[in-house]
């Protein structure tokens, strides 16, 4: 498809005059944990535009790197998160972004969790 940064990159000089470059760094759905674990990939970038993502969610719980083989060990292992959760008294909610994602957590999920995927 072609896309490369530098569409992103070269944008602003594509037009005349200079395109102005409005930075959106508020977040409102994640907490600042994850939001910071963010910022330290986008600061990874060679070619990037300054950003420095925020939000006013606070949160004590860190993103942890979890590494799995596959698609359906993912959904086993979130499966599991969920047991882990439920048995402790935590209600959670997992949404698949895309079908294939939905397939893979019903397979991985055991018939006593009540779920529903849209």
């Amino acid at each position: 498809r072609a896309a490369t940064v530098r569409n992103i990159l070269d944008f602003p000089k594509a037009f005349s005059p200079q395109a102005e470059i409005v930075t959106l760094d508020r977040n409102y759905r994640s907490t600042q944990p994850i939001l910071q674990a963010a910022n330290a990939v986008i600061d990874l970038a060679r070619e990037r535009f300054t950003k420095n993502l925020w939000s006013e969610r606070e949160s004590d719980a860190r993103p942890r790197l979890v590494t799995v083989r596959d698609e359906a060990d993912q959904a086993i292992f979130i499966a599991d998160q969920i047991l882990e959760n439920r048995e402790a008294g935590t209600i959670l909610k997992q949404l698949c972004p895309t079908q294939v994602d939905g397939d893979a957590y019903d397979q991985a999920l055991p018939q006593r969790i009540a779920s529903t995927l849209y």
